[in-house]
């Protein structure tokens, strides 16, 4: 009889009259060996002794873990939920009708049971299948913690182990079936991205700058599917041995995999779907492929179940009540330029009571508020604590593009160092005329291109004109062509239908043709007039765009506004030293030389014949090398991402 089996404690001897005891309870005479040396009994010994401590500390660490786990996913949970408020939610989900709730739910249902589905083909593949309703919970709960904490294959497989292991599986068996049910759960994105990218495939936002374009990535995923499933089919499955299981699943079982995932996708897809049903122009088909980008995105960053990077997928239609409520807060603003949060590609942070906020991008680890925030001014620096605590908080950087020079000190109090950036002009309408001698050229230019045909046109609402926005996008195109350029966005306005349809336009024809135009903002109380958008044909007679700003003044002035606003003028006054040490002056540097990023060169002296008034605007953020990666993101913002800075 072996030796290790046998325990020989002195006491258990002296109650039982000196009888060892073996380990499976039964009579030492049966099982010792006279003749066992000492040593080997004492050796015995320790390793029971040893097996029963680990088997212990086993008992024990699985609770410990369990509740890490919980603690961990709890924790994720609230930093990613504590920017919601729950009357928010209630107010929304008040919104819906009673149909589109139960929808949502029922859709939801299904999606589980899918889910545990997963698990049973897993199970059915290692040869080891277990009643529906043992696989449910290991299923449900490795699902909930992998896609909370992140780290699929290590959170929920730990999830998996623990139970599986109990069920009676060997740890081999129970890592083919994490494996599994990994690659089922991926194959669904597989396949829809095979299906949707190549033909139709979703906006991509610019945070997510993909490496390859979506319709090549939809035709690697074709690829990929069809390598698995040919892999399958070829008979890779086939035992290797009597005593080998089989490395790749049947044919059947893959294409039951792929069903299988991708149904539990569209079920998914439908939920949000069905949470949207009430907004017009959301199509099924737009809201499958922008989840099927996220999650695909957010799982091969491993950030928890894709979070942040849904939010990055959502078009402007996912913040028309956020839009809405901004136009409101925008109209009753006296700064015009509060008019860039309309261009729906912004994200948008209120004030609980709902009456300020703060617009801002997203680049890398940098969230770049646009300006300070819009609304009554008391409610600025509260609204600026909140987005800096928020970046904090969820490890972003925190980035404050075009503030003003009156907000420096609360900025400078969260520790972030002010760069000045450009500058902003406004004409005092008051004192602006065309008398005077040193109006003299000013005059004669706007006297030239009206010899030439050229006339003023005021257009309120360019809707009102069917033909005027295609001919407008002629002359924005041919403008972006002959400066060699495209689009810059965020911090500027471009040419977009549902934009321009916002704003008023000062238009100037020749010959019943327009040849350039501008958009126009207003600012609430007759605080100013700002141009936003201009554009031009190339071959416009001498004196047109003074034509066009002289008449835009005079409206402006006849309107009782107070400002005409000229725009900004990036990089255009000197360096303050007081906030700019030496790394400042390199930075000032360094944007000057990129001042081909915004095309205005020759700009400021344009600008500067209607002497306008300049106010400083500044860049805050971090100090030291954070503050280049802000430059950076902020440049990569407004030229529409980092191939856009390349290509101008």
């Amino acid at each position: 009889m072996d030796a290790a089996r046998m325990v020989t404690d002195p006491s258990t001897d002296a109650a039982r009259g000196g009888e060892p005891v073996s380990a499976d309870g039964r009579s030492g005479q049966e099982e010792v060996n006279p003749a066992l040396p000492e040593e080997d009994r004492s050796s015995s010994a320790r390793t029971f002794w040893s097996a029963l401590t680990r088997k212990a500390v086993l008992r024990c660490l699985g609770p410990v873990v369990a509740a890490v786990i919980f603690g961990a996913a709890a924790w994720v949970l609230y930093r990613e939920l504590r920017g919601f408020r729950y009357e928010d939610v209630a107010e929304y989900l008040a919104s819906l009708s009673p149909g589109y709730l139960l929808l949502a739910f029922g859709l939801t249902a299904l999606a589980y049971g899918a889910l545990v589905w997963h698990d049973v083909l897993a199970l059915r593949y290692v040869q080891c299948p277990l009643p529906y309703k043992r696989v449910a919970l290991p299923a449900l709960i490795g699902f909930a913690v992998s896609n909370t904490v992140g780290q699929a294959w290590l959170s929920g497989g730990a999830v998996r182990y623990r139970i599986y292991r109990a069920a009676g599986l060997s740890a081999g068996e129970i890592g083919r079936v994490v494996v599994f049910v990994m690659l089922t759960f991926w194959l669904g994105y597989v396949a829809l991205g095979a299906a949707l990218f190549p033909l139709a495939p979703p906006p991509v936002p610019d945070e997510l700058e993909l490496w390859i374009p979506l319709r090549v990535l939809g035709w690697a995923c074709f690829a990929a599917l069809v390598l698995y499933l040919a892999w399958c089919a070829v008979g890779c499955g086939r035992k290797a041995s009597s005593a080998k299981r089989a490395l790749a699943p049947s044919l059947p079982m893959a294409l039951t995999q792929v069903t299988l995932s991708v149904g539990r996708t569209a079920l998914t897809a439908g939920v949000l779907y069905a949470l949207l049903l009430g907004w017009p122009g959301v199509h099924y088909l737009d809201v499958l492929g922008a989840f099927v980008l996220a999650i695909a995105a957010g799982g091969l960053s491993q950030v928890p179940g894709g979070a942040g990077v849904l939010e990055a997928g959502e078009d402007a239609r996912a913040g028309r009540t956020g839009l809405d409520r901004a136009r409101d807060i925008v109209c009753a603003y006296p700064a015009a330029k509060a008019n860039l949060a309309l261009l729906g590609d912004k994200r948008l942070l209120f004030n609980y009571e709902k009456s300020a906020f703060v617009m801002y991008g997203v680049r890398g680890r940098s969230w770049v508020a646009l300006g300070d925030p819009v609304g009554p001014p008391e409610e600025a620096p509260t609204l600026i604590r909140w987005f800096y605590q928020e970046c904090v908080e969820r490890g972003a950087r925190p980035v404050f593009h075009e503030a003003r020079a009156e907000n420096l000190p609360i900025y400078e109090n969260l520790g972030l160092r002010p760069l000045e950036i450009a500058e902003e002009g406004r004409v005092l309408l008051a004192s602006f005329s065309l008398a005077g001698p040193e109006r003299r050229n000013l005059r004669n230019a706007v006297r030239k291109a009206e010899k030439e045909g050229c006339t003023f046109e005021w257009a309120a609402d360019v809707m009102d004109d069917p033909s005027l926005l295609p001919e407008l996008r002629a002359v924005s195109d041919a403008w972006l062509a002959s400066k060699h350029t495209r689009e810059k966005r965020f911090s500027i306005g471009y040419f977009d239908e549902d934009y321009l349809s916002n704003f008023s336009l000062g238009v100037v024809r020749q010959d019943g043709r327009p040849i350039a135009f501008v958009t126009v903002w207003e600012g609430d109380s007759g605080e100013e007039l700002y141009l936003d958008l201009m554009r031009f044909l190339p071959d416009v007679p001498r004196g047109t765009m003074d034509l066009l700003f002289v008449r835009l003044m005079e409206k402006a002035q006849a309107g009782g506004y107070a400002w005409f606003n000229v725009g900004m003028s990036p990089l255009s006054g000197p360096v303050g030293r007081a906030h700019h040490p030496l790394w400042g002056q390199v930075y000032s540097h360094l944007l000057r030389r990129g001042e081909r990023f915004y095309n205005v060169q020759g700009l400021r002296q344009y600008k500067e014949k209607f002497d306008p008034q300049w106010e400083p605007r500044y860049l805050l953020a971090p100090g030291g090398l954070a503050l280049v990666r802000a430059l950076a993101d902020v440049a990569a913002l407004s030229s529409g991402g980092l191939r856009g800075m390349v290509a101008r």
